[in-house]
């Protein structure tokens, strides 16, 4: 996918540098020194130390406010990272502190978020110094800092690695304590994007672009993930923005023209395939075009498109079936015949041409060979709908009436809002002298045709619009 490779991915240095305590500080420079030396398994070592030294320390400050759940999760992550007796048993005295302190705090943790603040009524009931809570609130500012950025300078380690996902977990701990950090935002939605959460990848890359409406790379990830997530109106927008880059690739202006085709606005989608359609472009994206050209209802491009993906490769699965269909909605059944007769033979199996190919046969009065193939196609496939109607409706016509009716009434619990089948089976009870039944049909018909008034008449896949009496 174009621009979607995470290269340099951004690093921010902490502005803060005020020392905390001389660890801290110790680790801040080794960690600093690593992420200048460019080497990813060095930074990730000095990222897990200076993590776990800083979520310690924010679980200090939340014993001092008496967010005890928030605590003992805060020390519980940092063992995880970084595990020594001294810790466990400092792990220990909180989770006894919390007991003494009439708090459940081990039943809650499950809930707890170690990253948000504690609730008002904890704070009020720690009962802090002004000053105590000046300095905490700056330390923890400057713990939120320093997590963050050392969770993406993390993530960015592992993304040069290619460990997408673990880059992309790691990311999420740096929103977690800062969305704010640089380069944060596009990080997520660049590692999203490998990963395949293109729901995650527009969320984060949304942003970046709205910032920063120049990053082509995140632009053009953001239209890409907008499109795989059926955001077509969302797509198109962004994809505008790119102008000539997203002509100039393939994928993207077939992304580009599906997103406009799906967003009414069919002019603009044909302006980008008429563009696209006059490279030479490999066969399997030549039938992708043809059925962007047939959801605009313009039939005759989309067969000039299936025609050259056969030339190209005639051994090409649904390409002839797609010409087919095309050719039935241009009005041109005896052409259709050989181009799905010539599909059957790559893919004899498939239900939909075979009936495409009935239908074909009807509309050129060779009744005798589509009844063969619908047949054929109901014992294969007997809930078929539109071939068990097409068949019934033969059928009677040649007086073979009570198989007719066994047809028609199979496609009429198939698919029971079609008016025209009702109407079928309705003419077929009465040439059986099967009156109540008719009538009870005729009723139906009529309900569905009022309920139906105004509506866009139902169509089948071969092409068709059927009447009242088809």
């Amino acid at each position: 996918m174009p621009g979607s490779r995470i290269g340099a991915i951004e690093r921010t240095d902490t502005a803060d540098t005020s020392p905390g305590s001389q660890e801290l500080r110790r680790r801040l420079e080794v960690e600093r020194a690593a992420v200048q030396s460019a080497n990813p398994q060095s930074i990730i070592e000095a990222s897990e130390k200076l993590v776990a030294l800083a979520l310690r320390q924010m679980g200090e400050w939340r014993m001092q406010q008496k967010a005890y759940p928030q605590a003992i999760e805060l020390c519980r992550a940092s063992i995880l990272l970084e595990d020594s007796p001294e810790l466990r048993a400092d792990l220990a005295a909180r989770e006894e502190q919390a007991k003494q302190g009439h708090q459940t705090g081990l039943a809650e943790l499950d809930s707890v978020d170690p990253a948000a603040a504690p609730p008002i009524s904890v704070l009020k009931s720690a009962k802090l110094t002004p000053a105590q809570l000046q300095h905490g609130k700056m330390q923890e500012k400057r713990l939120r800092q320093i997590l963050s950025t050392t969770y993406n300078d993390w993530g960015a380690a592992e993304a040069r690695q290619q460990k997408y996902l673990q880059a992309l977990i790691h990311f999420h701990e740096a929103e977690r304590w800062s969305a704010s950090t640089p380069g944060l935002m596009r990080n997520i939605g660049l590692a999203a994007a490998k990963v395949g959460d293109n729901v995650e990848a527009a969320r984060a890359l949304k942003i970046v672009v709205k910032h920063d409406p120049k990053d082509r790379v995140s632009a053009a990830i953001l239209a890409i993930s907008l499109f795989a997530t059926e955001r077509y109106a969302d797509a198109a927008q962004v994809f505008g923005t790119l102008g000539d880059a997203a002509v100039s690739d393939p994928n993207m202006a077939y992304a580009w023209a599906f997103s406009l085709a799906h967003s009414n606005q069919p002019k603009q989608a044909g302006a980008i395939l008429e563009k696209l359609t006059s490279r030479q472009l490999p066969p399997e994206m030549l039938v992708s075009i043809g059925e962007i050209y047939n959801n605009l209802g313009d039939y005759e491009h989309a067969l000039t498109c299936f025609r050259k993906a056969v030339q190209q490769d005639p051994s090409l699965k649904k390409a002839h079936d797609d010409a087919g269909a095309a050719l039935i909605r241009l009005d041109r059944p005896a052409e259709a015949i050989p181009e799905l007769e010539a599909e059957l033979k790559l893919n004899p199996d498939e239900p939909d041409t075979q009936y495409r190919l009935a239908y074909a046969l009807l509309q050129t009065s060779q009744e005798d060979q589509a009844i063969t193939v619908l047949r054929t196609l109901i014992a294969a496939h007997p809930n078929h709908a539109r071939a068990r109607y097409d068949l019934g409706k033969e059928l009677l016509e040649t007086g073979k009436t009570e198989e007719a009716i066994q047809n028609l009434e199979v496609a009429a619990k198939l698919d029971p809002e079609r008016a025209y089948v009702h109407y079928q089976l309705q003419s077929a009870y009465r040439k059986a002298a099967r009156t109540s039944d008719a009538d009870r049909e005729l009723q139906l018909y009529r309900q569905i045709k009022e309920r139906d008034r105004g509506r866009t008449p139902p169509q089948n896949e071969a092409g068709d619009v059927p009447d009242a009496d088809h």
